[in-house]
């Protein structure tokens, strides 16, 4: 059999053996030509992100979550001007809420006839609980060539500064994604379906048809929440985990699982699967979510389920690993993510890119304490009676919480 016709037959059956993914529910199919470069922290994709924008030469896509003042900022806002300056189009889609450290000087300053933006659901008090609907996308589009996703936004938390100038904290530990191929068109449409939606207009831009022509195989599939208790990102995730016949990893900044999801997990450990879980340490951004995870762990950890938290800096990754199926993006495995927000991920198929995954979070176990049993079960009496009383809370409000995302 000649080469391509080998690759051709073993990309056919790399498609077949994964049915449980292909659900009719799903806005886009799994796609057979793409590349995807794994980029490792704020000095990788920064610089990436910022060679993209700089030589665009038709149009630029950015919908991101967090977006603050600071050196990064001034960064983005420059290339984003240039590229305006020499005529590309250039359309930004920020959540209100998420970018609320963005100085007016700095807005001011994006303010061009070649740039639009976007500002999603405004806070205003008479809106209650509807002010809690979110866009945590992250997604940087350029010519509808290359796309980015994962889970950075834009703010000096996750910049590398060898003199330090940025911020005084250690930076954010972050991985994103770079696409190149068929998956870019489905961003593309993702994001144009967001804006259109939210804006009731249109944008005269051409799709990303020339992204076919790639000759890479590696099987991607976009998958976006965009309407009410679309959970299609955690389901995903559980039918790969009940699939897995290896190993399963999970990085999250923000772990308060559901109860589905905590009983998949539970399942595959009791049938022999390795389950690694790598966790943010004492470096967070938010304590208290943190503490609303940590109480989950000693039924993981009695299931067997190896639960890690990052010492180094604040771990913000977002990332999950089933054998040789991959979801990277702007997701959290919490409730809110699931239940409240616009989130998007790629989903990757591929053997080879699995392993420089598991490879790179077998690193980052380097820098983690594992929690056990023993351990867990020798914290203090005060810290056990707090635990207590967020396990109390959290039984109370989540009932209310799940009927108020219903209703909006």
């Amino acid at each position: 059999m000649a080469n391509g016709d080998e690759d051709q037959s073993k990309h056919h059956r790399v498609l077949n053996r994964e049915p449980v993914f292909l659900n009719p529910k799903h806005k886009f199919p799994y796609r057979a030509h793409n590349q995807f470069q794994l980029l490792i922290d704020g000095r990788q994709f920064y610089r990436a992100m910022l060679a993209d924008i700089l030589s665009a030469q038709a149009y630029i896509l950015f919908e991101t979550y967090l977006w603050e003042s600071g050196e990064i900022s001034k960064q983005f806002i420059h290339a984003f001007t240039s590229a305006a300056d020499r005529g590309v189009q250039i359309f930004i889609i920020l959540d209100n809420f998420g970018a609320n450290k963005l100085e007016q000087e700095e807005r001011y300053l994006l303010k061009h006839p070649q740039i639009s933006v976007h500002t999603y659901n405004p806070i205003r008090l008479v809106k209650l609980f509807k002010n809690l609907h979110r866009n945590h996308r992250k997604l940087l589009l350029v010519d509808g060539a290359s796309a980015f996703v994962g889970g950075t936004g834009v703010s000096d938390s996750f910049a590398y500064s060898d003199h330090n100038l940025f911020t005084l904290k250690a930076p954010w530990r972050e991985t994103m994604l770079k696409v190149r191929g068929e998956c870019v068109q489905d961003w593309h449409r993702l994001f144009m379906e967001t804006w259109e939606n939210e804006t009731a207009s249109k944008a005269n831009l051409l799709s990303a048809t020339e992204n076919k022509t790639l000759s890479e195989r590696s099987v991607g599939r976009v998958l976006g929440t965009a309407t009410e208790n679309q959970n299609f990102i955690q389901q995903s995730l559980i039918n790969a985990i009940n699939k897995s016949k290896r190993d399963v990893w999970i990085a999250t900044p923000y772990f308060v699982p559901s109860l589905k999801l905590r009983r998949t997990l539970r399942s595959a450990a009791r049938r022999g699967i390795k389950i690694h879980i790598i966790l943010p340490g004492q470096y967070t951004d938010n304590v208290w979510v943190r503490r609303f995870g940590q109480r989950f762990y000693m039924r993981l950890l009695l299931a067997g389920i190896q639960v890690y938290e990052y010492q180094k800096r604040f771990m913000h990754q977002k990332i999950a690993l089933c054998d040789n199926w991959i979801t990277i993006g702007s997701s959290n495995f919490d409730r809110w993510s699931f239940r409240w927000n616009l989130e998007a991920n790629q989903e990757i198929v591929d053997p080879d890119f699995a392993e420089q995954i598991r490879k790179m979070l077998q690193q980052d176990l380097r820098h983690c304490q594992q929690i056990t049993i023993q351990s867990w079960k020798q914290r203090n009496s005060w810290t056990k009676i707090v635990d207590y009383l967020i396990t109390t809370l959290d039984r109370w409000t989540d009932p209310i919480l799940n009927l108020l995302s219903r209703r909006r």
